[in-house]
């Protein structure tokens, strides 16, 4: 489903207009173009777009954050808001983080129940 000015991920709705415009773009274009999978093309397209506008230094390493909930764990990519996938325990939590982090070079970043970081690792 492409996305557009007025319906695009949640994880955009505070950017600027015109990097989101940006970002919508690119998260469109690696979707259909390169059949990238919708939460990564999000997760790259604000990248991508934050670069392009600004010309800031944006991490280069994929963070994948593990948070404890009411209902179990969350695993959420980057900055995102809304969780990717969700997990009875800590340790379910981890592993999927973990393989998803070798698989891209990323990070894993486990946090307490108040956002703390109270572990961190690279793969």
């Amino acid at each position: 489903m492409p996305w557009s000015e007025q319906d695009y991920p949640s994880s955009m709705a505070n950017m600027d207009p015109d990097l989101r415009r940006e970002a919508i773009s690119i998260a469109n274009r690696l979707v259909e173009e390169e059949d990238c999978d919708e939460a990564r093309a999000i997760s790259i397209a604000r990248t991508q777009a934050k670069r392009a506008h600004w010309g800031t230094r944006v991490p280069e390493r994929p963070v994948h954050h593990g948070q404890p909930r009411a209902e179990g764990w969350a695993l959420r990519e980057g900055d995102a808001e809304q969780a990717r996938q969700l997990f009875r325990t800590r340790e379910q939590a981890q592993r999927r983080a973990l393989e998803l982090a070798e698989a891209d070079r990323g990070e894993v970043v486990l946090h307490d129940r108040d956002g703390n970081v109270r572990q961190r690792r690279r793969a």
